[in-house]
């Protein structure tokens, strides 16, 4: 019996076991839930690619196969070897390309550390037409030890960061490094 929700070390897939005591008739029972470890949710309205971080080589490509494309209000489970330490991702917007494919460049990591809780901006950028647009990136614990990433749109109004001068006779510079 586990008091905690507990990784199965299958490579390849990432899943949580829970075992818990059946109630009622059932009390001389052991109730085993099997669930994904990870999941990842597109709340916005339009098409949107992710890869496991850890795919992207050093130009930032990553092999069809390890692109994945959810449509508006789908999701995906997210799987990692078990012996892989970057359990980050990257999105982007599909656009109208041909499938895997797409004129935007990929977002930094977001990290999705099982259990963890956090809000993280998604930063994308699509060099053709020099747009930029920030989605909101919410990393949420589930019940029974999973996590899900929901990808909200980008919020011009509330952006993730902003920089505000106050300052009446002075300008100011910064650089993003």
């Amino acid at each position: 019996e586990t008091v905690k929700p507990v990784g199965i070390g299958i490579p390849g897939v990432a899943l949580m076991m829970e075992v818990r005591p059946g109630v009622g008739p059932f009390g001389s029972t052991a109730v085993v839930t099997i669930r994904n470890s990870a999941w990842i949710v597109n709340r916005i309205p339009a098409r949107l690619q992710w890869c496991k971080a850890s795919s992207l080589d050093i130009q930032g490509n990553a092999l069809l196969r390890e692109v994945h494309t959810l449509a508006p209000n789908g999701s995906h489970s997210i799987h990692w070897d078990s012996k892989s330490e970057n359990r980050s991702v990257n999105i982007r917007l599909a656009g109208s390309e041909q499938e895997g494919h797409s004129e935007w460049f990929w977002s930094p990591p977001v990290p999705i550390s099982m259990g963890a809780e956090g809000e993280f901006p998604a930063k994308m950028y699509r060099p053709k037409t020099q747009e930029q647009y920030i989605a909101r990136v919410v990393a949420v614990k589930l019940r029974g030890g999973s996590s899900s990433l929901y990808v909200h749109s980008e919020d011009r109004d509330n952006p993730p960061y902003r920089i505000v001068n106050l300052c009446q006779s002075r300008s100011i510079a910064f650089h993003q490094v």
